[in-house]
């Protein structure tokens, strides 16, 4: 597996850890924004963000192995999946690991 695809698999990760991170936060915030009982728009909102969010996370951990298997770069585009799910993976261990460790 050469560099580049090791390095895409970690940004892939590290950008969907950004993501999933600012949703939580943002989530943290909906009753402030939204009141206790959210409603028809609250609804609505959560339904968009949902499809967004599955939308760019299928993006990041699919797009450029996709592109390469269209291009017919068959094996290395099996190995940026890997890549992507292990990043993702000791990123997930890390910040469990983290929250036990620091207990925040």
């Amino acid at each position: 597996m050469n560099k580049k695809i090791t390095l895409m698999g970690f940004l892939s990760a590290v950008a969907l850890l950004a993501y999933v991170f600012l949703v939580a936060l943002f989530f943290s915030f909906a009753e402030r924004l939204m009141g206790e009982k959210p409603g028809f728009s609250g609804f609505g909102i959560f339904l968009l963000l949902l499809v967004f969010s599955a939308s760019l996370c299928g993006t990041l951990m699919f797009g450029r192995p996709i592109y390469l298997f269209l291009n017919n770069f068959k094996k290395e585009s099996i190995w940026q999946i890997v890549s992507n799910l292990v990043w993702v993976f000791v990123l997930l261990v890390l910040v469990v690991l983290t929250k036990f460790i620091f207990n925040w």
